[in-house]
């Protein structure tokens, strides 16, 4: 799917915080290929679809998924949503809104295939996404999750991130920050009341 010109995506708002630089790009694009397939066996999975061809590393991802859906027993209620601002031109893919049982309303869920845990920028993502489904009229509880997937096929592990109205000012300050230094992307308007670079 096609990403709307110009604009601005919540993985590339936080691309400065990610310690990927010293990894060489071969390698980042098969990594990046692991998590497009995983991710799109899990919602075939979900669907009841044919899986798609899987490498043996990819199917221990997916294996350490069903262990977790097994354990924490998700209804999806949406899954690879793209959503947009369009005031602040903002964009991002919501790899899944689920509900638990015993609780109805829907949580963002992000999974990951990625090695370590990196909690500073899951969380910013993750207050992103709740801002783009309040924007949207989607109603998400402000608990959401971050399942890392393991490539040995053990459960994955679930992190809770509450999204608190600290955190949302600090995904607009975030906000702020990337529009000064990114002046093609400045023609957004800028909130006078928001934090000043």
């Amino acid at each position: 799917m096609d990403i709307k010109k110009d604009y601005i995506r919540v993985t590339e708002l936080l691309k400065p915080f990610t310690k990927f630089d010293q990894i060489p790009t071969t390698i980042l694009q098969a990594k990046a290929e692991i998590g497009t397939n995983v991710h799109e066996a899990i919602v075939n999975s979900n669907l009841g679809l044919p899986l798609c061809p899987l490498t043996e590393r990819e199917h221990k991802y997916l294996d350490s998924y069903l262990k977790w859906e097994e354990l924490m027993e998700p209804t999806f209620l949406s899954s690879e949503q793209r959503l947009y601002d369009e005031d602040l031109m903002m964009t991002g893919q919501v790899d899944a809104i689920v509900s638990f049982p015993g609780r109805q309303e829907g949580r963002i869920i992000d999974f990951k295939t990625s090695l370590n845990a990196n909690e500073s920028s899951w969380c910013i993502q993750l207050g992103w996404y709740y801002l783009l489904c309040k924007k949207n009229s989607i109603q998400v509880n402000r608990n959401a999750f971050i399942v890392q997937l393991k490539d040995t096929g053990a459960p994955a592990k679930s992190y809770p991130f509450e999204i608190t109205d600290s955190l949302i000012g600090l995904c607009h300050k975030l906000y702020d920050v990337y529009v000064h230094f990114n002046p093609v992307k400045n023609k957004v308007p800028h909130n006078k009341d928001g934090w000043c670079c």
